[in-house]
Order: C-alpha cells, then sequence, then structure tokens
C-alpha cells in the first residue's frame, strides 16, 4: 500500500471545461424524423447530446440520463422508448459510428414494434444541437493523495466532468483522470479499482465529486493506520 504522503513522478494538474453549444438548424417533430436525422448528424451533435448531458445544469441522472431519453421521456411521452435510450451507455463506445449504429436500431426496433409512430407536441420538437469544448488550465494541482482530495473540494464541477468524462474520449480507454494518475504514480490498486467502479450514471456532478472524496478519504485512514 502507498503512503498517503508520498510525491507522484508528475502532479495532478486541474483544468475545467466551458462548453459553447451551436444550434445545427435540424429538428425532428416525431420518431422517424429523429430517427433519418440521428444517420447524418455529425459526431459532434451525438457527443453533445449523450456525452455531455452530464456536464448540463438539468442533469437528472437517476432518470433520462441523456438528451434523447429526456426527449423520448417528455417530448414524445414514450416512456418505454425513454427507458431504452436510458440504458445505452455511451462512454462504453470507443467509436462513435458505432454508437450512432446502436442508438439507430434501438429507435428502428422501437419503431417496428410500436402501431403508431409517436409525434411531440409543437414546441417540443428535438432540436439537434453540437458543441465545443474549450478547456482552460487552473493553478491547482496535487502531488499526493492528500492533496488530490484537498484540491477536489476546491475545483468547479466543470474540472470534474473534465477529468472523469471527457478523460474516456482523450485517453482512448473507459477510464478517468484521477484513477490513471493514481494507477502510474502510486500503489494503490484497491483505490484505482473503486474509482474506476463507480456508476457514474447514478450521481449529479456534486455528488459524483463527493464519491470520490468519500473514496479517497477512506482510503487514506487505512493508510494511516497502516503506516
Amino acid at each position: 500500500m502507498s503512503n498517503p504522503s508520498k510525491i507522484a513522478k508528475v502532479p495532478f494538474k486541474f483544468y475545467e471545461c466551458i462548453i459553447l453549444v451551436m444550434p445545427t438548424g435540424k429538428k425532428a417533430a416525431n420518431l422517424r424524423e429523429f430517427a433519418e436525422l440521428l444517420k447524418v448528424v455529425s459526431p459532434r451533435v451525438l457527443f453533445h447530446h449523450l456525452h455531455q448531458f452530464f456536464i448540463k445544469p438539468v442533469h437528472q441522472p437517476r432518470d433520462y440520463p441523456n438528451d434523447f431519453a429526456h426527449w423520448a421521456a417528455f417530448g414524445l411521452e414514450d416512456f418505454m422508448l425513454a427507458e431504452k435510450l436510458s440504458n445505452l451507455a455511451p462512454f462504453r463506445f470507443s467509436d462513435v459510428e458505432g454508437l450512432r449504429e446502436a442508438l439507430v436500431d434501438i429507435i428502428e426496433d422501437h419503431m417496428w414494434e410500436s402501431p403508431i409512430i409517436p409525434w411531440s407536441r409543437p414546441g417540443s420538437e428535438f432540436f439537434f444541437n453540437e458543441s465545443t469544448t474549450m478547456v482552460i488550465p487552473t493553478d491547482i494541482e496535487a502531488k499526493n493523495l492528500i492533496e488530490l482530495e484537498n484540491a477536489l473540494i476546491k475545483v468547479n464541477t466543470s474540472s470534474v466532468y473534465y477529468h472523469f468524462f471527457e478523460s474516456r474520449q482523450r485517453l482512448h480507454q473507459d477510464t478517468d483522470d484521477f484513477s490513471f494518475w493514481i494507477e502510474n504514480n502510486f500503489d494503490c490498486p484497491e483505490l484505482v479499482s473503486q474509482i474506476r467502479n463507480i456508476d457514474f450514471y447514478l450521481y449529479s456532478l456534486l455528488e459524483l465529486r463527493e464519491r470520490i472524496m468519500q473514496i479517497l478519504e477512506s482510503e487514506l485512514s487505512n493508510m494511516g493506520r497502516q503506516s
């Protein structure tokens, strides 16, 4: 087990991010239009509506954890489809086109099984947007596990999002920056495993930060007892 005050080979540098949202001008009033547009919109549209849902202040992770599922529930009032789309885990896909194919398959299978094509009410159409992520460096960094825990409370939730969610695209692995840094600097396999096994679909960003800090606090306490 690692020493809690052991200095890392490379410090953990915290970044924040700002999401710049841009409308595409495309919208869908019913599920068939929605499926056809999903086949042609840019990958940045899929990323925004699926992956970046977690940084939005209206994020409701326990209900419908992406914009498509949210629209199916409240725009189309098709709660069965909303549940199917909620079960899609976008971060498990390394390839955007594979994610697009899985998404279209869910919707087309649902339309095949449904006697009618659901429509939204006027004003509740789905508007497709895309986005650009602006990454901003902070002056906050951590050189050991104690400093990492203390730093987490100082950064805003966009930093938690950037290091826990967008890292999966940046690292091309199903992992976050925190556990990746710990794995490469300290002998703490159990700590790495606990952070990576967090079911992040169940948490808001504030709750996720609290959960990571709880795991770190517990591990640091164990290290202190054994040192």
